[in-house]
């Protein structure tokens, strides 16, 4: 019995260095493991961090590409408030040439109505219906404004 003792005995302590030497070897194992594991994580964390990169860099696109349209449309709302502008210039400007000639320009009036002497005409356009074929000469109708007056009046009426 001493010997199946014996043999028990280094069994055991077969048993148990085999024991050690599985649980050292599945330690180192794990430690590979948790290596690998650490690597492909780090590895894992370093593309995650490229893709955020790569997302940070299309965000500050977006934002710049939003910055741009502000700017173009500040830049519009300017042009716009400079169109506003020349449009209210011109209309001034309008409205100075209009008013201007909104007051009556001085005509050389030529001739006049002998019955109405509020109704002058200058000769140019359409006769009005006071005037008459013969009108040039009569002295009655030639305006005092005529710069042929005197000619005129003084000048013997014709006859036909």
């Amino acid at each position: 019995m001493a010997k199946a003792s014996k043999d028990i005995k280094r069994s055991v302590t077969e048993l148990l260095k085999i024991r050690e030497e599985h649980i050292a070897e599945a330690e180192r194992v794990q430690k590979k493991i948790q290596e690998v594991a650490k690597e492909e994580a780090q590895e894992i964390w370093e593309d995650i961090k490229k893709h955020f990169h790569r997302l940070e860099e299309k965000f500050k696109s977006l934002e710049m590409t939003d910055e741009l349209k502000e700017f173009v449309n500040h830049k519009l709302d300017d042009l716009s408030a400079i169109k506003e502008i020349i449009e209210e210039k011109k209309a001034e400007q309008k409205a100075r040439k209009t008013s201007k000639s909104g007051t009556r320009s001085r005509k050389t009036l030529m001739y006049w109505n002998p019955r109405n002497h509020k109704q002058a005409w200058s000769g140019k356009g359409e006769r009005p219906d006071w005037a008459v074929n013969d009108m040039d000469s009569k002295p009655n109708y030639i305006h005092r404004q005529n710069p042929k007056y005197n000619e005129l009046v003084t000048q013997p009426k014709r006859q036909h």
